[in-house]
């Protein structure tokens, strides 16, 4: 987990062109890209711009706020639910709307597409594929297939 301290006095933390830049006191200048962080932690004698928050939430990363003997006092979390929890909700409500098993079947002929697709990409480059019968194949036969094709 990369984790972005502040805790210079007189740090300052803004944004500029999508990037997190830090400032201190001494005139130091350091740009880090939102990317390369998981948590933000802003020490009390710190300062960070409401930006700088609006940049850190909308890429999911946790901003807490802490004091000089390192109690934390204040956490920002983003008010929307992440990917991960509306995948998550969906997979359950397919579940009890017994969908589930017509979800599964959809995504098999989907990756079986795709395998064929792969395969016919390399048939045009001149390899030796078996594209045009993987489909119709169940999807263990269509995968060895297709991994023998890759081989």
């Amino acid at each position: 987990m990369k984790v972005l301290l502040v805790a210079k006095h007189g740090s300052y933390i803004t944004v500029k062109k999508g990037m997190f830049v830090v400032k201190s006191k001494d005139n130091t200048k350091v740009e880090i890209s939102p990317a390369e962080v998981d948590e933000l932690i802003v020490i009390s004698t710190a300062v960070i711009s409401v930006k700088a928050i609006q940049l850190a939430v909308s890429h999911g990363i946790d901003v807490f706020f802490i004091t000089s003997r390192e109690t934390v006092w204040g956490k920002v979390l983003p008010s929307v639910t992440t990917m991960t929890v509306a995948t998550r909700k969906a997979q359950y409500e397919a579940v009890v709307k017994g969908k589930g098993e017509e979800y599964g079947r959809e995504i098999i002929a989907a990756k079986i597409h795709n395998q064929a697709m792969h395969l016919r990409y390399w048939s045009r480059l001149g390899y030796s594929t078996s594209y045009k019968v993987l489909e119709s194949y169940n999807e263990t036969t269509a995968a060895r297939l297709y991994w023998q094709d890759l081989a």
